[in-house]
């Protein structure tokens, strides 16, 4: 087999691995990705977006506070997994009963009249569309409870005859383009209660957005951040619990060990890339 490499700049390569006491490969891989500007690539700001400059997002929150009853109806990939799992956890904190549903892959990408009125068969008063949605202009026409689609592919129609739309490409808000639907999900739940969204929500956001093989989103600094964060403190607290679970053994203090040095690691190296 022969092997193509990507076209790269020696020059920006070789800048990386000097002022960044890199390896030559590491340097070449982000000269490759980030090309003059791997500094931005390197030096993340750690900055979380504020959820209110999001579309609709106040017609959101509305929407989801009135409802005693959501159903819940997401993509069958991570992403549209995490953040089903994510809102259901949420919403039942809340006190508001939600029922889920996820298509079969088989059965194909996004919901159908069926689904629709299976979920409303079911009782529900507010439809709650996850990672789907954007394009299902003609089939919300007829629905008669309300519906809130969060969700980050491109936008064809602007107008959905739904409550509240929530997708940066609506707008074309820059910061939040390269958001996944797991980690615009967080940002709602956050513009709800400030106070709620736990570790579990963020290691949730991670999955979905390392998960989501989508170019755009593999270059979002904020989902960087998310993801970074909550890999070292993962493996910091399997090394805790190796601790509290057997303290007594050489092995799994040396175990426990290698792990913290690890998250460390990954604190000063892993947030020198995109995911």
């Amino acid at each position: 087999m022969r092997w193509i490499l990507k076209k790269y700049n020696p020059i920006i390569s070789d800048a990386i691995a000097q002022n960044f006491s890199l390896d030559p490969i590491s340097a070449i891989l982000l000269a490759q990705r980030a090309g003059e500007e791997y500094e931005s690539w390197i030096n993340v700001k750690r900055t979380v977006p504020n959820p209110k400059a999001l579309p609709d997002i106040d017609q959101a929150i509305t929407a989801i506070k009135q409802a005693k009853y959501i159903g819940i109806f997401s993509d069958y990939d991570a992403d549209g997994v995490t953040s089903a799992v994510m809102w259901q956890e949420f919403l039942c904190a809340r006190d508001i009963k939600t029922t889920t549903y996820i298509p079969n892959r088989k059965v194909g990408y996004g919901p159908t009249q069926e689904s629709i009125q299976e979920l409303i068969a079911r009782g529900v008063d507010t439809l709650l569309f996850l990672d789907c949605g954007t394009d299902c202009h003609e089939l919300f026409t007829n629905i008669k409870i309300p519906i809130v689609v969060i969700d980050h592919h491109l936008v064809k129609n602007p107008s959905l005859p739904v409550a509240a739309f929530v997708n940066p490409y609506r707008t074309n808000v820059t910061q939040f383009l390269n958001l996944c639907t797991a980690a615009l999900s967080l940002l709602v739940i956050a513009a709800i209660d400030s106070k709620y969204p736990s570790k579990r929500l963020y290691d949730l956001a991670a999955i979905g957005t390392i998960s989501d093989m989508n170019a755009q989103i593999a270059t979002a600094s904020e989902q960087q951040t998310a993801v970074t964060e909550e890999i070292s403190r993962s493996i910091t607290s399997i090394a805790d619990s190796a601790e509290e679970t057997d303290q007594g053994t050489r092995e799994t203090a040396q175990t426990s060990q290698q792990l913290h040095e690890l998250a460390e690691q990954l604190r000063t190296q892993v947030a020198r890339f995109k995911v």
